[in-house]
């Protein structure tokens, strides 16, 4: 792959707010009889969204199901670089929502503070990025606990028979290595670049650039 097609490496962490400090949290739909064990522990309550994005005049928030939080989110205030701001919808989708707000024309967004009732929470916000992985190749996994050697030959068979040029790996949360010992085992063979940490869900994206 030429210099030319090849990302720049760079650390971009996700902007997520928590509700701490609130006394809200997010509830599950799930009947209590349904959950299978271990299902409390493991359920994030305290997340309002897991990353902000600004589109030209819109901003998206990456959230979890809001569930019993619509409402507040609806009803609540907004300021991006302390200038009020609308709310405009709510997209609801099976795993996740997005909630979209209305930007002036031409602002390059930097921070957003949402107000419910006298509770603030605050984030950055993250400009897009297109030209990233454009044109590349790429592959897209999700992974948990699958071995070291596993993922390299999965490497391996996928730019040999697919042409692979670069990949994103969502980690979730495994437990037989860290972040670091994944990274070091794709760097061995190909620069990796990390994407993000989402530190309230344990879920961690490496990409990598695969030369």
């Amino acid at each position: 792959m030429s210099d030319a097609m090849s990302p720049s490496p760079a650390v971009v962490t996700v902007n997520a707010c928590k509700l701490t400090g609130s006394g809200l949290q997010r509830q599950s739909k799930l009947p209590p009889a349904e959950r299978p064990k271990g299902y409390e522990e493991g359920f994030d309550a305290d997340t309002l969204w897991y990353d902000a994005i600004q589109k030209r005049s819109r901003l998206y928030l990456m959230c979890p199901k809001l569930n019993n939080l619509v409402s507040k989110v609806r009803s609540a205030r907004w300021w991006v670089d302390e200038r009020q701001v609308d709310f405009q919808r709510i997209r609801f989708y099976r795993f996740h929502d997005v909630v979209e707000l209305q930007l002036p024309t031409h602002m390059q967004a930097r921070t957003l503070t949402i107000e419910i009732d006298s509770w603030l929470g605050l984030s950055h916000i993250a400009q897009p990025q297109p030209q990233f992985l454009k044109g590349l190749n790429t592959v897209v996994v999700m992974n948990k606990n699958n071995s070291l050697r596993w993922i390299a030959d999965f490497l391996r068979f996928h730019i040999y028979h697919h042409k692979l040029e670069a990949m994103i790996i969502i980690d979730n949360n495994s437990a037989f290595y860290d972040l670091e010992d994944l990274e070091d085992k794709i760097s061995s063979n190909w620069s990796s670049t990390i994407l993000s940490s989402f530190c309230s869900i344990q879920i961690r994206r490496i990409c990598a650039e695969i030369l």
